[in-house]
């Protein structure tokens, strides 16, 4: 069995220009994991998103997003990356 978790980023409607309210872009991004290495997976991801609160600061329980770290203008703690 694997486990997947898929996430997506954008409008997938037709992009207008003169509107602005939908993405010129859409993106579909997501991981496969099998069942047998789930427990280490989660547990790498833990260690890695420990290492980002230890260096930058940013919470555990704090979603990331890639539009934040390129125009920072929501999400505070992002500030300290």
């Amino acid at each position: 069995m694997y486990f997947i978790y898929i996430d997506e980023s954008g409008d997938f409607g037709q992009y207008t220009e003169r509107v602005s309210l939908n993405s010129p872009h859409f993106i579909l991004s997501g991981i496969i994991v099998e069942h047998n290495n789930w427990s280490t997976t989660l547990d790498r991801l833990k260690d890695f998103r420990k290492h980002i609160k230890s260096r930058y600061g940013l919470l555990l329980r704090e979603e990331t997003h890639a539009a934040e770290l390129i125009r920072i203008s929501k999400i505070a703690a992002y500030k300290s990356i």
